[in-house]
């Protein structure tokens, strides 16, 4: 019997993880969260044996949020099943501890593939997420701008870029209005931009909201 969390904010796409993964794992237990905060709780008062989730949850940011469960349990799979392509943000959400990565694009029979192989204790990254990793290592990625941005710096941007306050956004990263707006003029500095409109029109030029 396996024990795994499916977090995703849309009830639909927990119920039909949930249903494949019980269809293919006989006595399965699955637990739903519809955010962060709940994952940690199920972590917290439960074991499981893998963690499959969308990268952007309600409390969190994504990549934070998968630092979070990586340093408390380094064990544990983390799979990301998300509607963003792997060129946005994976190389970030590898690096911070996750062991295998798909879009809602992929079949769920390849949902279940990925599961069966980080059950066994390896990674399964698509063949794209490999290509981007291979680039990574070889320095390709350097002139793609937002790659020079600090995990802080890129979580700020997209949350900037999402329309939110500087209030709201301190409040979701634990951090002060103050350190926001300086995360905010970093970003303006290595980006090259004027104003938090270039930030919004990067962001949707290049699909990272």
């Amino acid at each position: 019997m396996i024990r795994c969390i499916v977090a995703d904010k849309f009830p639909i796409v927990r119920h039909g993880i949930k249903n494949s993964i019980e269809n293919e794992f006989k006595g399965a237990l699955v637990s739903e969260a519809n955010s962060s905060n709940g994952v940690l709780q199920l972590l917290d008062n439960e074991n499981y044996d893998i963690v499959i989730t969308e990268i952007l949850q309600p409390n969190r940011f994504g990549i934070e949020f998968i630092q979070e469960i990586h340093l408390k349990y380094p064990n544990l799979p983390i799979l990301i099943f998300s509607f963003h392509s792997e060129n946005l943000y994976a190389i970030r959400l590898v690096k911070a501890g996750i062991m295998g990565y798909l879009t809602k694009k992929d079949e769920l029979n390849e949902l279940i593939n990925a599961i069966k192989t980080l059950l066994k204790g390896k990674k399964y990254f698509t063949d794209l997420l490999t290509e981007l990793m291979a680039d990574h290592l070889s320095g390709k990625n350097k002139n793609i701008f937002h790659e020079s941005l600090s995990d802080r710096e890129f979580e700020v941007l997209v949350q900037i870029a999402l329309g939110n306050k500087y209030t709201d956004i301190a409040k979701l990263l634990f951090l002060s209005p103050n350190t926001i707006n300086t995360y905010r003029s970093r970003i303006i500095e290595k980006m090259g931009f004027k104003s938090n409109t270039d930030i919004v029109r990067y962001a949707f030029q290049h699909n990272l909201v």
